[in-house]
């Protein structure tokens, strides 16, 4: 978590000693036929062949306190750290390799953005992910899916120069359901597409009647 406030703030040299020392840390909790390799930057992918899901987890769990309780060595700094975790099992959570590291990149996404040094299955992600697509896809057929109108002022003059158009579901009880709560499930099932045709067609009719109605500021 957060790798770069080290790599940046304490010198690329205490970047790469960490990576070291969590690789070190994490094969103290895997089995011998168990496979650790940094996939990317900051991000390590752990392979455990035959392992249940529930044995999954519980490894990810432990390995999160394992980190969390330990502060880093790094020469003169002793640093604590966290790590967020996602975890997939095939063939539950994909039947390719492609379809299992994109249930991982969701899940880890999740994990990050729900406060990080957490373990988030891609199984209760995607359940997540298509009941919020079901939702979206019903407003979509419904005409629920509307704009949002921001004001943009000139900061000098104080004036009303534009209006920007955020998209927004509204739910059958008349509650507004802000972008960061649909967009995620909208690019994984790629429905944006018809978000943006929804929010357009309704900010081009909303601007042609701001004209009508005189309002000589009416860009968008």
């Amino acid at each position: 978590d957060r790798f770069k406030v080290v790599n940046y703030g304490y010198g690329e040299q205490h970047g790469d000693a960490l990576l070291t020392w969590l690789a070190r840390l994490a094969r103290t909790e895997l089995r011998p036929a168990d496979q650790l390799s940094r996939w990317g930057g900051q991000e390590f992918l752990c392979l455990l062949p035959g392992a249940e899901k529930t044995t999954v987890e519980h490894v990810a769990e432990r390995l999160r306190r394992k980190i969390d309780g330990a502060p880093a060595e790094l020469g003169e700094f002793n640093l604590r750290v966290t790590a967020s975790f996602a975890t997939a099992n095939y063939p539950e959570d994909g039947e390719s390799v492609e379809q299992l590291l994109a249930a991982l990149g969701a899940a880890l996404h999740q994990a990050k953005a729900g406060g990080r040094n957490r373990v988030v299955a891609a199984s209760g992600v995607k359940a997540q992910l298509y009941g919020v697509g079901r939702t979206l896809s019903q407003a979509l057929r419904e005409g629920r899916v509307v704009p949002a109108y921001q004001p943009i002022m000139d900061l000098k003059t104080g004036a009303i120069v534009a209006d920007e158009a955020l998209a927004r579901i509204r739910t059958a009880h008349g509650r507004l359901i802000p972008a960061s709560g649909f967009i995620d499930a909208a690019r994984e099932l790629q429905l944006t597409y018809e978000i943006d045709r929804a929010v357009i067609l309704q900010t081009l009719a909303h601007c042609v009647a701001t004209l009508i109605a005189g309002r000589p500021h009416a860009h968008f």
